[in-house]
């Protein structure tokens, strides 16, 4: 094998630098303009708009959605009110990412999420909640101290369940988004979580957060856990399950993030 030439060696050194710095840069650039255009997704718009910045959807599916809610009025008893919405489920594919969008009958986008799907492009988000988030290495704990909502599907896996968590922010409008660990996502971070009773559990939260966490265990989870889709939800929409005993899994309702059904 010949021996390269002294004079050569420090060349071929810069050059390899070089490439390797453009290479960096390039990278760094092209994942600020998939930031810039995953930041640029927003509720209350056509869905034609979510078409022109993502291309065709993937899958698109219709979901029934009954909404169960109690009203109360002065000198009467509590009366259940019981309401149903049509909605469509879209869902576009990125090698790097996952975007859902769900609409109502007219195609106005009621709710939309982003799941970071792989380490080579972890998404940047500039969420509702006056911090970003980093999908796929920020962890609960680090993105909101309490939630109003948690629930976990440990049906699929006893190991990796589906969780989420529905945060509420009260600035000049109380508003919610929802942070969840989608098994389809970047998963390869994830804590010990164990079902209390059954193969779901769901627990609500007061609002003033003291009783948050559930308890020791799962405010470990909560600092291990990344979480790895992050939800926007307009104040109309009513597809996100906010009682005490229900919950957004399944095929036949509205997931946060990719379903399995939706995957080719």
């Amino acid at each position: 094998m010949k021996k390269i030439p002294q004079l050569l060696v420090f060349p071929l050194i810069c050059l390899t630098v070089l490439l390797s710095v453009a290479c960096s840069k390039r990278g760094a650039e092209e994942n600020a303009a998939l930031d810039q255009k995953l930041n640029s997704l927003k509720v209350d718009v056509d869905i034609k708009n979510f078409h022109q910045v993502l291309g065709e959807p993937s899958s698109e599916k219709q979901r029934e959605v009954t909404n169960v809610t109690m009203t109360i009025k002065r000198h009467a008893p509590p009366k259940k009110v019981e309401e149903k919405f049509t909605y469509k489920d879209y869902l576009y594919e990125n090698e790097h990412f996952y975007v859902q969008a769900v609409t109502d009958e007219a195609g106005k986008v009621g709710m939309f999420s982003i799941t970071a799907r792989d380490s080579d492009y972890l998404p940047t988000i500039q969420t509702e909640m006056d911090k970003p988030i980093q999908l796929g290495k920020t962890v609960y704990a680090d993105f909101s101290p309490t939630a109003r909502k948690i629930a976990a599907d440990f049906r699929e896996s006893s190991t990796k369940p589906s969780y989420y968590e529905v945060v509420v922010h009260t600035g000049k409008e109380q508003t919610y988004v929802v942070v969840a660990t989608n098994p389809h996502g970047k998963t390869e971070k994830i804590g010990k979580l164990k079902p209390q009773d059954g193969d779901v559990l769901i627990k609500w939260f007061s609002l003033a957060g003291q009783d948050f966490p559930l308890n020791e265990e799962h405010d470990a989870f909560r600092k291990a856990t990344v979480i790895n889709t992050y939800t926007e939800v307009a104040p109309w929409f009513r597809g996100v399950d906010n009682s005490g005993d229900g919950a957004n899994f399944g095929e036949n309702t509205i997931n946060f993030g990719p379903h399995t059904t939706q995957l080719k």
